[in-house]
């Protein structure tokens, strides 16, 4: 059993990377990672007791303690990590840099959708941080996520399409054959694509616009992005 000062001890990056667990919270995401016996523990309010057996019932004041949100939802699990194997011969969106945790639990729950493995390439939020966390909506207890290097892109250009969006020499998708296990890479808004990821990519890809946005979202993009592929 874990104890209240280990549970805190997660909200920090080095003890998620360190112990291979993290938290989730609120009844339905729990209940997801309960299905598929990912769970180490569950801690439980009072009034909730009733929703989970074997739980760690605990004060109300406590709960606010050891959770991460503003207002606590009242149950609280410690979850093993899935993490995936690195060079996966299924889809795979590879994000760089990608830094917004909202933008990234989007980015795996969309992943999901659309049967793509996730690819973390650089210096990425964690998406593990309670924030991705939620907004994968479960989706990150389910979907394949494995750390890339420029090698490993370097030694996979050879035998893989790997399509980055790029405003420049790009072609529309709508025009593109896709490869069934290539890699797609995406950047941040502001930032895009580095020029070393771009110089590993083999094709590039545009999303065409109408109107005065000059760009979308890194979610957005990448969403679009992979419905398209399976067309």
């Amino acid at each position: 059993m874990h104890s209240l000062k280990f549970v805190k001890k997660l909200h920090q990056k080095k003890y998620r990377d360190k112990t291979g667990l993290y938290l989730a919270e609120g009844k339905k995401i729990v209940e997801e990672a309960l299905k598929l016996g990912l769970i180490e523990q569950i801690f439980i309010t009072k009034e909730n007791q009733r929703e989970f057996f074997n739980a760690s019932v605990i004060e109300e004041k406590t709960m606010k303690e050891i959770s991460t949100m503003e207002i606590p939802p009242g149950v609280l699990a410690v979850v093993r990590k899935q993490v995936g194997l690195k060079l996966s011969d299924d889809k795979t969106l590879i994000v760089e840099d990608l830094r917004d945790p909202g933008n990234m639990g989007t980015i795996i729950r969309s992943a999901e959708a659309f049967g793509f493995a996730i690819g973390l390439l650089g210096n990425c939020v964690d998406p593990w941080n309670e924030k991705c966390v939620q907004a994968s909506m479960g989706s990150i207890f389910r979907v394949s996520i494995s750390f890339y290097t420029y090698e490993d892109l370097e030694r996979l250009k050879d035998i893989k399409k790997i399509y980055a969006t790029y405003l420049e020499k790009s072609f529309n998708p709508k025009d593109v054959k896709f490869s069934k296990n290539g890699i797609l890479l995406i950047g941040s808004e502001s930032h895009g694509l580095s020029e070393r990821a771009l110089n590993l990519s083999t094709d590039f890809l545009k999303i065409p616009m109408t109107g005065q946005v000059e760009s979308l979202n890194a979610a957005i993009a990448a969403s679009i992005l992979m419905y398209m592929w399976n067309q």
